[in-house]
């Protein structure tokens, strides 16, 4: 908000010289520009006109229309960096104009004809371009005139209503004319600290040209007028007479008049100002030269009157009395008045105590004072015979003691401080005195320190001048016996194993201030601090957390929360079920037992498997899958488990056998068959033609046939394993009868020999 004082000095010098002196510069001027002193302003009305130097704005090198309604601000540079600001109308609908100015080397007059000293400049309006104004950084444009949306703007035609931030460089001075288009009366807030660069508080204190004006020899009496020139930047002028040997009249602007009351040799002094800093004084000596003056000297009793020029009085001192004289200057006449004193006798001292009173010279007293008597001394006026009176105190104030606390080492201040502590006169001595039962420390001052229930006395004594006054009181003194009440305590009630918690404890609501806290856990460890825990918890199931409130007396009742502590991670569980399988098998895999605390379980199958979940266990189905892992994990509020695991085998029916061995044999005939060994058979099934036995490797892959009295026909045989039997293989065997002979003469038959085939 713009400075009071700033805005209240330009309207009372408006009104007093505007018409005398319009060439005064006001704010709707560059000379009367407000020097911005600090972040925001209000101009909670806004003027109208254009102030006493009118068209300081060339409207032909700007963007504006000129000085429609104008206030000027400024301010020189103390940080470098990118200015920017924001004006906003009291009247959204308000359409504000600016433009801001470098006069670092320059002048205000020289803003009409030189445009370089144009930096940024918005005239945009109507349509969505009313309102907020600024160098806010919404545009990367420095001057956009008059309308709205054009894009890009120039000169004569605007497109948004903010400009680009300003870089300024520290020392430099500028000028912000904001100029009100619409003539609204309503006002605007301009806030000048949208950056951090410095521009608030001027560094060039104003300056009056030129020395003071008036006339430097005077007359006690007379009424003089001094004038300076108005000093650039200067809303105050502030002018000071020393000695103050007259009264200034319409200080504050740059003109004023003196009545000069009396003579001597003083100095008139003037300093300009404004809202942010102070200029240099300048400074004039005026001589006032008086008619000398005609005394008359008095004397007189004290307490009585005298009369000088007519006119009575009742003290003595100098009293003047001016008349009119030539060249406009007083004449006076100083009566000079001098009392006699009375005679005073030495003083008579005596002291009493409070309540008591003192008879001297005939009179009663009983309030602390010099008591004066009067008579009448042998010169006609008064001698004087004083009393000087102290009345003592000695109140003895002991305030309300608390309780004593618990234990041996307890301690309780007893304060006495209410008490009598300003003596009633030098040399009074104030003493203080504690008796009880429990006194520590020293016990003669306005503090005791006890560590024992029981009564205290405090005994106050003042003496003075032989007269010693004396008052007591006492206080019985309680011990406190009383342990805290039963505190709260918050914190979560369903962690998990391995993690922490964090439980506090509130104190409580009534009873004793308690002086520290016991925690205890169940199924966790933990570590304080201050009023809190942190537990980790290390075991599952039910846990607790108790808390006491303790204070010298022991331990109050405890708040305790019951804990579950949650599994944590969860366990691996046994995972039930065959770990081989024959092709095609439909097997359920069960977790068992089943962990109460699991919410859901993730299977993977491999091996080409597919499944069915059942939550806890699944059916999976071997058609198509070869070797592979079935694997369950678990999950609970404290986490997901590991992996339980369970590899499995996936077999199959052997394939059908190939037969190799005889295909011819003779009847009688031993002979062998075998077919390759299939590491998926467990056994083999063999059978032979009707009369062939089989005589070793029956359940094997080879075995040995005695054909004897067997016929042609099939070996067979199957490959067998726990899936199954393989298709039946057969190989075809022809049986050849024995050859025999016939000899003349008797009858021989031979038999072939045996035929072992390999």
């Amino acid at each position: 908000m713009r400075n009071v004082y700033h805005y209240l000095l330009l309207t009372l010098f408006s009104i007093g010289v505007s018409n005398a002196l319009a060439q005064n510069p006001t704010i709707q001027d560059c000379l009367g520009a407000i020097p911005i002193c600090q972040q925001i302003y209000v101009e909670n009305a806004s003027p109208t006109g254009s102030g006493n130097f009118p068209n300081e704005i060339n409207t032909s090198i700007n963007c504006t229309a000129g000085e429609l309604n104008s206030i000027w601000y400024t301010f020189t540079v103390n940080q470098s960096g990118n200015f920017g600001f924001l004006l906003t109308p009291m009247n959204i609908t308000d359409d504000y104009d600016w433009s801001l100015f470098n006069i670092t080397n320059a002048s205000c007059g020289d803003i009409d004809n030189n445009q370089s000293l144009m930096v940024s400049c918005n005239a945009a309006g109507g349509g969505t371009c009313n309102g907020l104004t600024g160098a806010t950084g919404g545009t990367t444009y420095n001057v956009q005139g008059a309308g709205c949306n054009a894009n890009p703007p120039s000169q004569t035609m605007g497109f948004s209503a903010f400009n680009s931030l300003i870089p300024v460089i520290v020392g430099n001075t500028y000028v912000l004319m904001v100029s009100n288009w619409t003539g609204s009366p309503n006002g605007y807030t301009i806030d000048f600290g949208l950056t951090s660069v410095g521009v608030f508080g001027a560094n060039n204190p104003p300056i009056i040209p030129g020395n003071i004006m008036g006339p430097m020899n005077v007359c006690p009496g007379g009424v003089f007028n001094y004038s300076v020139n108005p000093a650039v930047g200067a809303s105050n002028y502030n002018w000071t007479l020393t000695p103050a040997i007259g009264g200034i009249s319409n200080n504050g602007s740059n003109n004023i008049s003196i009545t000069f009351a009396q003579a001597g040799v003083t100095q008139l002094c003037v300093t300009p100002s404004n809202p942010c800093v102070i200029g240099p004084p300048k400074c004039k000596t005026i001589i006032v030269t008086p008619i000398p003056p005609t005394f008359h000297f008095i004397n007189y009793c004290f307490g009585d009157t005298w009369t000088c020029e007519g006119q009575t009085f009742s003290f003595p001192g100098q009293q003047s009395f001016l008349y009119d004289s030539w060249l406009g200057c007083d004449s006076s006449v100083i009566c000079v008045a001098t009392a006699i004193p009375p005679i005073v006798m030495p003083p008579q001292q005596a002291a009493i105590c409070q309540g008591q009173s003192y008879n001297f010279a005939g009179n009663t007293y009983n309030a602390t004072g010099g008591y004066p008597v009067t008579l009448q001394a042998a010169n006609g006026c008064d001698s004087v015979v004083t009393l000087i009176l102290s009345v003592m105190q000695a109140d003895a104030v002991i305030a309300p003691p608390g309780l004593l606390g618990c234990g041996g080492a307890s301690t309780l201040i007893l304060d006495g401080s209410g008490s009598t502590t300003t003596p009633a006169a030098s040399g009074a001595v104030l003493t203080y005195l504690w008796t009880g039962p429990g006194i520590v420390g020293p016990n003669n001052l306005l503090i005791a320190t006890i560590n024992q229930p029981g009564t205290y006395t405090l005994t106050v004594t003042q003496t003075f001048m032989g007269v010693t006054c004396t008052d007591q009181a006492s206080v019985t003194v309680t011990a406190n016996v009383a342990v805290p009440n039963q505190p709260t305590v918050a914190g979560p009630l369903s962690p998990c194993t391995g993690g922490t918690s964090t439980y506090t404890v509130t104190p409580p609501a009534s009873g004793p201030a308690p002086t520290g806290y016991t925690w205890t856990v169940t199924g966790g460890t933990f570590t304080t601090s201050g009023n809190t825990i942190t537990v980790t918890w290390t075991a599952a199931g039910a846990g607790q957390v108790c808390v006491t409130a303790n204070n010298a007396c022991g331990p109050g009742p405890a708040a305790c929360l019951a804990i579950t502590v949650g599994q944590g991670a969860l366990r691996c569980r046994p995972l039930t079920g065959p770990a081989t399988v024959c092709e095609g098998d439909v097997i359920n895999y069960v977790i068992n037992p089943v962990d109460p605390s699991t919410t859901s379980y993730t299977w993977t199958v491999g091996g080409n498997a597919s499944f069915t979940d059942l939550g806890s266990s699944i059916q999976v189905d071997f058609s198509g899958a070869v070797d592979g892992q079935i694997c369950v994990t678990g999950t609970n509020a404290c986490g997901t488990s590991a992996q339980a695991c369970i590899a499995v085998t996936v077999d199959d029916v052997p394939a059908q056998p190939v037969i190799a061995g005889v295909a011819s044999v003779c009847n009688g005939e031993i002979a062998n068959y075998s077919v390759p060994l299939d590491p998926n058979a467990t056994s083999y099934t063999w059978t032979v033609p009707a009369g062939a036995t089989i005589t070793s490797g029956q359940g094997t892959n080879a075995i040995v046939i005695n054909w004897t009295g067997g016929v042609s026909g099939n070996v067979c045989v199957r490959a067998i394993n726990a899936c199954g039997q393989s298709p039946q293989a057969c190989f075809a065997v022809s049986v050849n009868a024995a050859p025999t002979a016939t000899l003349a003469g008797a009858v021989l038959t031979v038999r072939a020999a045996l035929r072992t085939s390999t």
